[in-house]
């Protein structure tokens, strides 16, 4: 299943006092389902989970919501978050992986979790 014009809506710095939304289109989306999506918390940076096994990072701050990277896991990525800054990322899910990747430096450390 391949997933065509995914679009997000991006409530940016600019228009967020009058709470106006634009809506950007994500170049090169996932080829699945997303899992999750979560913003950064002073950027314009939005990390996407997907069933594709893969995790992206995409700026959003431009129309067409550039990809900046993509980053593999083992199996299907169910969610993701960011640190306290804009730089540091986490993934999880269903490979066993908490992942940290250092974005400016795209260093990865990965977890093994056991339940």
């Amino acid at each position: 299943m391949k997933l065509e014009n995914v679009v997000v809506v991006v409530t940016t710095l600019a228009t967020q006092f009058s709470m106006a939304a634009v809506q950007t289109e994500l170049v090169s989306p996932p080829s699945d389902a997303i899992s999750a999506l979560r913003f950064a918390p002073t950027s314009l940076r939005l990390l996407v989970a997907s069933w594709d096994k893969n995790v992206y990072l995409y700026d959003v701050s431009s129309s067409g919501g550039t990809l900046l990277r993509k980053f593999e896991h083992r199996a299907p990525v169910l969610d993701v978050c960011f640190g306290e800054s804009d730089e540091d990322a986490y993934t999880t899910g269903l490979d066993e992986d908490v992942r940290q990747y250092v974005l400016p430096l795209i260093v990865q450390e990965t977890h093994q979790t056991r339940f």
